[in-house]
């Protein structure tokens, strides 16, 4: 499947930490368990534009290295196919206690928030929209207390990905799975 106009976007736990509270704390049994071995993003601890290989976008039509985010914290990285109504794709990285329970402590500020697997993980596909314009995060849980966020913008409307941004956020979230298996 060929995306255009593709970005990636990472985004860092101070992103999930500003969307969630004490006060919103989800019920355990509302977090699904993770069934599949743990994994640890210890090797990409402030590297996370090494999430992803130089040429590993190019099927997505995104070449080159990734961008820290210089607003987040070092645990944010992004791609941009550079047009000028880009899509842009990012990833970040959660750890130390901000997990899926944290995810699911801050559903109520997602209008679209549905829970899926990317890879046997568990997952969740959320938006502050419908999830069919243009934005989607996919964040997997890949241990208790560890997540990735995927977070896909396509801002060209004419686009075919324009509608379907969670079916594309997933699709790189796989691919950023396997290498955090694989350790970089």
């Amino acid at each position: 499947m060929k995306f255009a106009n593709l970005a990636i976007i990472v985004t860092a736990a101070g992103a999930l930490s500003a969307c969630t509270s004490a006060s919103t704390a989800a019920s355990k049994s509302d977090v699904p368990k993770l069934e599949v071995p743990p994994l640890s993003l210890a090797k990409f601890t402030g590297k996370p534009c090494r999430v992803f290989g130089v040429d590993q976008l190019d099927s997505l039509g995104i070449s080159g290295p990734g961008t820290p985010d210089p607003e987040q914290f070092t645990a944010r990285c992004r791609w941009t196919d550079g047009s000028a109504k880009a899509t842009t794709i990012g990833v970040s990285l959660f750890g130390e206690s901000q997990g899926l329970a944290r995810v699911y402590a801050a559903k109520g500020a997602f209008p679209y928030f549905q829970p899926t697997e990317v890879a046997a993980y568990p997952a969740v596909d959320r938006d502050t929209g419908k999830g069919t314009t243009g934005t989607c995060a996919t964040v997997v849980g890949i241990a208790d207390g560890a997540a990735f966020e995927i977070q896909v913008d396509v801002d060209d409307e004419s686009s075919a990905d324009y509608g379907t941004p969670c079916a594309m956020s997933k699709q790189v979230a796989e691919i950023a799975l396997n290498n955090i298996k694989g350790g970089g």
